[in-house]
């Protein structure tokens, strides 16, 4: 249980690996523009392993990100299954 930012804190510094997991996965979920899958979770967990020596540093984990097999194999949908996104009408 966390009661405050303090708690919080200290939570993180004493294990900073699960933070740092759940920013891969969500640096991932974007990069890669699908949703994680259990198939992609020892990338994942490379990716943490492999930037605790650089103390997790954000450039350290956008360069392992895309550095995995997942990032570099992963490929861009045909226009035939990209999603309708509507805009809203600006009117001045």
């Amino acid at each position: 249980k966390v009661n405050g930012p303090d708690d919080l804190r200290s939570a993180l510094v004493g294990n900073p690996s699960l933070f740092v997991q759940n920013v891969v996965e969500r640096l991932m979920i974007y990069g890669l523009g699908r949703v994680i899958e259990a198939h992609d979770m020892p990338a994942v967990r490379d990716i943490v392993r492999k930037s605790a020596a650089d103390e997790y540093r954000f450039s350290t984990l956008v360069y392992n990100i895309i550095s995995s097999d997942a990032f570099q194999k992963a490929q861009v949908p045909s226009d035939a299954t990209l999603p309708v996104i509507k805009q809203a009408a600006v009117q001045r």
